[in-house]
């Protein structure tokens, strides 16, 4: 997969920008610059673990025909090294307060926050189930279209069921369930 390597270090990082940008823009701009969080640097450290982690995980390829399995497993081990990532790109000040707060959850641990707040916090629920959301589709839009670009034939699936869209493959995840 070395080939595909340099298409998705630039998808990630430019997800990751895009991503950065949006939060900031929905939560201000100031909450994050305490944090160490920056569009210009965090991306660039991140994407050193997340795309290995993709390749590793949910990817596979023969020439130019590309699969990305979207199965929830394999999506959260994605989402956790883009986390331990993330989390190690923190300041020492930033690391303690996602640690003090709850923020840094693995993919598990968000599954059993999501299901809790389904039952019992419908709007923290929402909040929580769109950003998640947000966040797995804007990653993975940026790969398959990037994918595609490169003149691939990407085809989205859980293992059993083929998807015309990420936005479909997410639908069928169990962590939506």
């Amino acid at each position: 997969m070395s080939e595909l390597t340099a298409t998705l270090n630039k998808s990630v990082e430019n997800a990751a920008k895009k991503l950065l940008v949006h939060f900031k823009e929905q939560y201000g701009a100031m909450i994050f610059i305490p944090l160490g969080v920056s569009e210009t640097t965090t991306p660039a450290k991140i994407v050193p673990s997340v795309v290995p982690a993709f390749e590793q995980s949910m990817l596979s390829a023969e020439g130019n025909n590309i699969t990305v399995l979207m199965k929830d497993e394999k999506v959260g081990e994605v989402f956790d090294s883009f986390m331990n990532a993330f989390f190690n790109s923190l300041n020492f000040i930033a690391k303690g307060i996602m640690n003090g707060l709850g923020l840094k959850m693995m993919w598990a641990d968000f599954k059993v926050s999501l299901a809790n707040r389904k039952q019992n916090n419908q709007e923290g629920y929402i909040r929580r189930k769109n950003n998640l959301t947000l966040v797995i589709q804007w990653v993975f839009d940026e790969i398959v279209n990037d994918l595609k670009t490169q003149g691939m034939s990407v085809t989205i699936t859980n293992g059993t069921e083929n998807f015309n869209s990420v936005a479909e493959a997410i639908e069928k995840l169990e962590i939506f369930a």
